[in-house]
C-alpha cells in the first residue's frame, strides 16, 4: 500500500483525503479479490449469456442525475464486476481451432 501511496502525492497537503481515496482502491480490489474461485471462470456467478444479454446489461443501466456517496459508487461497480471473466488457468482468450484440411 505505501508503493501505491507514492503514485498519489498529496499536492495540497490534505493527507486525509489521500488516505480516503486509497481506502477506496483498497476496498475495490479487496472486494475483487473475494469474487475470485480459481475452479471458475468469471468474478462470482457465472452470467446467463443469452442473445440480448448485453442490451439487458444496457437497458438496466442506471445515469444517476446527482452526484452520490462513494460507498455507492464502489457497491455499483463490484455488482458490474460480478459474472465478468479474469484470468486464470481456465480462462484461454483467442484461442481458435486449427485448420485440419490434410
Amino acid at each position: 500500500m505505501k508503493e501505491i501511496q507514492k503514485l498519489f502525492p498529496s499536492m495540497d497537503g490534505n493527507d486525509f483525503q489521500r488516505e480516503e481515496l486509497l481506502s477506496y482502491f483498497k476496498t475495490i480490489l479487496t472486494k475483487i479479490d473475494e469474487l475470485k474461485d480459481p475452479n471458475k471462470l468469471t468474478l462470482g456467478d457465472m452470467p446467463e449469456y443469452t442473445e440480448d444479454y448485453y442490451n439487458r446489461i444496457i437497458q438496466k443501466a442506471d445515469v444517476p442525475k446527482t452526484g452520490i456517496s462513494m460507498e455507492k459508487v464502489i457497491q455499483k461497480l463490484l455488482k458490474l464486476v460480478e459474472g465478468q471473466r479474469y484470468v486464470n488457468r481456465n480462462y484461454v482468450a483467442n484461442a481458435a481451432p486449427l485448420i485440419t484440411d490434410i
